[in-house]
């Protein structure tokens, strides 16, 4: 088999998740893609627009923080994809697909089912799915969530960073609507155990990741005598390289 497997080590007692795509989900991924023109999308225009759809929060823990509502999202969806020429004109099937896969990253972004995401942290994680160098996304990811323009990032922002492309790709990974090889495609824990595989099963694996890499990024970037606060882009970057995937 050439499914494309991996595994998302965590700190839980379990140990993590394997996941597994097949080739007919790949396939089926990458004609939606090619189809809606989607793969052509500049990360940064994307992650600007969807921004730009954002509203501030007034009161409440969230004061300050750029929040969407799923009105908003899907406004930003339809700005995105109607930016490019897709390749052909889109079927019905891929219209109905792709909506359905944007509804499920929404959902996946909205933790505690409000009705709203964290702006920016969907915005980074959006990126993965559009054109650009993966280098070129991880450094406007971590300018855009470095709100405080310091050039770093508190171990917390760092986690949120990687939680925003996690939980992009588990949704892909874990969709209902893309096409499925039952004996290949899904989630379930390291020892081969099922788990849940919906927007909470989503959320709860990309958290636990990210936790664990962020740990990672700051323990290897600094020995024990000089543990900082933060982490500058290079550090992220040389770690990512050489030990992050």
């Amino acid at each position: 088999s050439n499914a494309l497997r991996f595994h998302l080590v965590t700190s839980e007692e379990h140990g993590g998740y394997k996941l597994s795509l097949s080739p007919k989900r790949l396939r089926h991924f990458r004609h939606v893609l090619t189809q809606s023109g989607l793969y052509k999308v500049d990360a940064e225009f994307a992650c600007r627009r969807i921004m730009s759809k954002a509203s501030q929060m007034k009161s409440g823990k969230k004061k300050g923080v750029l929040m969407l509502d799923r009105d908003d999202f899907d406004s930003a969806m339809r700005d995105i994809l109607s930016s490019v020429k897709p390749s052909t004109d889109m079927s019905i099937d891929t219209q109905r697909v792709i909506s359905d896969v944007f509804a499920s990253i929404f959902s996946a972004f909205d933790r505690r089912d409000t009705g709203n995401t964290d702006a920016i942290e969907l915005a980074c994680g959006f990126t993965v799915l559009c054109n650009g160098k993966k280098s070129d996304k991880l450094e406007h990811a971590f300018e855009v969530l470095d709100t405080g323009r310091t050039g770093k990032l508190s171990r917390r922002e760092v986690q949120i960073y990687m939680r925003s492309f996690l939980t992009v790709l588990l949704s892909v990974a874990c969709s209902v609507n893309l096409d499925t090889d039952s004996t290949e495609d899904g989630m379930t824990l390291i020892d081969g155990t099922s788990c849940r595989q919906d927007s909470y099963g989503v959320a709860r694996a990309a958290d636990a990741g990210a936790e664990w890499a962020a740990g990672q990024a700051f323990k290897s970037t600094f020995d024990r005598r000089s543990e900082r606060e933060s982490l500058v882009f290079d550090d992220f970057a040389e770690w990512y390289t050489r030990k992050g995937y």
